[in-house]
């Protein structure tokens, strides 16, 4: 039986010896925790655990050890973070506490009515494996969350918007819970993939989650099309209808509007919602301090922590009462926007623009067509013909291969240059910070053959690069090659780039950032005309150092006053409704939704400005010109970019 006929269970745990080992089947991930004796498993409740599980077992042991390096934090009974655990041995007086493991496998250990012991090994530094003890043997329950990162089962469909319908209706079964807490993305769970077929087949175990929302729409690929986001998150059944409704079980309607105006409806519901929810959750599974709730909740028409336990109809009868423009500064930066055509062949992209919570466009049948300007997305991706500049052709092998592909430190990622001109082959040499750069074209696809980015001026070397960057008159049918022989994220640019902006651009990448925020920020969208090909958001880097990639803007209004905004953009895996926190000198001191754009709370003078620039993270650009060298900022510089502004000649 394939996954196409059933769906696979996500999570499962065996025993070798005295170890247990968790196994994430879906990705093919895995965690073994050692215990005290050889166990005996038996099934455990999901439900006991303060964060949903896919899968529990109990058993008895004196101990557990969990694997060198990973973090351990320890949660009381009612989910309080206790902290952590060190090489100094930590007891715990009796009660009923939770064991969190972020490991290969998100792993979580309820150890119920004990005291209990907690130290690293002396040696421990980041590292180490973190031993629990137990007075006497204790009867716990390990549960674990698949990452979920990809389809866990198909749904075929049939060439009728009707089957599309019920096949949209149960996509949702891939979310964890239905309460405010969906908004981390985390919990949200890839939805099952569709392919076309001969009839509608919906494997076993996908269901509708019976939230009490339905979603009516004339029974037509577009409308279908057009609601799936909002249906998705809200987990709302779609059924036919002579106009697009929202209907709630507590008697509550909502006309949707219908065509373009359908879908700007969609899209700001789900922004509301998304937003809202992130509020509502601030005192559930983590809670810390929020820009955003901190800057919307006093005018709220209800305090959101009362909806955390409200019943999905009643929280949305309050968002509704929300306005669009006193939520406008604090929801994120739309990622993108996915342009379908209405057809069936289309239905096979709808579950990967889900599972980025992107917005629908519909479009014709034959050449691509832009969305009406409602807070437009960094990037339109389209399903089929030659993209506008500035917008993205979808490839379903790169939106399935971006959760697969392997992500690497910053340290890890290997740079590569492809040209066939010899002086710019020196230049590129003298940077010193490319794998391969060569002139020839056949010595080029051998030294091209192992990079993570590369840039080629000269065709498609054969290369193992996830990110690629192709230019000249034929760089649009280069970037579609090498993204179905396995890139997973590329821009096309007409013109060739000098060597220190193709060495600034992939020195970006390698840093952890989109290709569309690093063309963006370098201002290329300005210079040569560009097209995405396959993962419009996919970063193939994680920060050596945990720091977080945001772009910072530095705003004069005048030579002495000087606004500083940051944002980090919304970017795989840094998906929509998580977290992210600046810890420079001009930020609050909270975290705030990622793809936020964040304000300093205060003006500063040239002076101040420059004297504090070198403790910013990420990028940073000055009246809109990016800086490469920040820390060597003066006042004066600043100053004179802000002159620049009133007299541009």
């Amino acid at each position: 039986m394939t996954l196409a006929d059933r769906a696979a269970p996500l999570v499962s745990f065996d025993t070798e010896g005295d170890s247990l080992r968790v196994s994430d089947a879906l990705v093919g991930a895995s965690v073994s925790v050692r215990l005290s004796d050889e166990p005996d498993l038996d099934p455990a409740p999901s439900g006991a655990f303060l964060f949903p599980v896919d899968d529990a077992v109990t058993l008895t042991t004196t101990s557990i050890t969990f694997p060198d390096g990973d973090f351990v934090i320890v949660r009381n009974h009612e989910g309080e973070h206790l902290g952590e655990f060190s090489t100094t041995p930590r007891e715990l007086s009796e009660g009923t506490y939770y064991l969190e493991l972020a490991g290969a496998v998100k792993t979580y250990v309820r150890v119920p009515r004990t005291a209990m012991t907690g130290v690293y090994p002396k040696s421990h530094s980041r590292g180490g494996a973190l031993e629990i003890t137990f007075p006497a043997p204790t009867q716990i329950e390990v549960g674990a969350r698949s990452t979920h990162d990809r389809p866990r089962a198909t749904i075929t469909v049939p060439d009728d918007p009707r089957a599309l319908m019920d096949a949209v209706s149960v996509l949702p079964s891939s979310l964890k819970e239905w309460s405010a807490e969906r908004s981390w993305p985390t919990l949200r769970g890839h939805p099952p993939a569709i392919e076309i077929g001969a009839e509608l087949d919906i494997p076993d175990g996908l269901q509708n989650p019976e939230t009490g929302v339905t979603i009516e729409v004339p029974e037509t690929y577009a409308d279908v099309y057009r609601v799936a986001p909002l249906a998705y998150y809200l987990g709302a059944t779609v059924v036919p209808g002579e106009e697009p409704v929202l209907r709630l079980d507590n008697g509550f309607d909502a006309p949707l509007g219908t065509g373009r105006g359908l879908e700007a409806t969609v899209s700001r519901l789900l922004a509301t919602c998304l937003t809202l929810d992130s509020l509502v959750r601030i005192g559930g599974y983590y809670s810390f301090p929020r820009y955003e709730y901190d800057a919307l909740a006093p005018d709220l028409p209800f305090y959101p922590p009362n909806l955390a336990d409200e019943r999905l109809s009643g929280q949305l009868l309050e968002y509704f009462e929300v306005s669009e423009d006193e939520l406008a500064p604090y929801t994120p930066q739309w990622p993108v926007t996915a342009s379908l055509r209405p057809t069936v062949d289309d239905a096979k992209f709808l579950p990967h623009a889900l599972n980025g919570l992107w917005r629908v466009h519909v479009t014709g049948d034959s050449e691509p067509t832009a969305p009406e300007p409602f807070e437009p997305s960094l990037v339109t991706a389209h399903t089929a013909g030659t993209p506008p500049s500035g917008d993205a052709r979808l490839v379903e092998s790169a939106l399935a291969g971006a959760a697969t592909a392997r992500r690497r430190s910053m340290s890890e990622v290997a740079l590569g240059v492809v040209t066939d001109d010899a002086e710019r082959a020196a230049g590129f040499r003298e940077t010193g910070q490319f794998a391969g750069t060569v002139a020839e074209s056949g010595r080029g696809r051998s030294s091209a053959a192992n990079v993570d980015v590369l840039y080629t001026e000269n065709g498609a070397p054969e290369t193992r690069a996830t990110v690629v960057v192709t230019v000249g008159e034929n760089a649009y049918e280069t970037a579609r090659t090498l993204v179905d022989r396995g890139a997973v994220s590329a821009v096309a640019l007409e013109d060739r780039l000098d060597v220190d902006s193709v060495a600034r651009l992939l020195e970006l990448v390698r840093r952890g950032f989109a290709l569309e925020t690093a063309v963006s920020f370098l201002a290329l969208d300005e210079r040569t005309e560009h097209r995405y090909v396959g993962h419009p958001t996919f970063t193939v880097a994680d920060s050596d150092d945990e720091t977080t990639p945001a772009v910072t803007d530095i705003v004069s209004t005048d030579r002495d006053a000087h606004r500083v905004e940051s944002r980090v953009s919304v970017q795989l895996p840094r998906q929509l409704g998580s977290v992210s926190r600046f810890t420079d000198a001009f930020s609050i001191d909270a975290y705030h939704l990622t793809g936020v754009s964040v304000t300093s709370p205060m003006t500063y003078d040239a002076d101040e400005l420059a004297r504090n620039l070198d403790d910013l993270d990420g990028l940073v650009r000055l009246n809109g010109d990016a800086v490469r060298e920040y820390e060597n900022v003066t006042a004066t510089d600043v100053r004179r970019s802000a002159d620049a502004l009133s007299d541009p000649q």
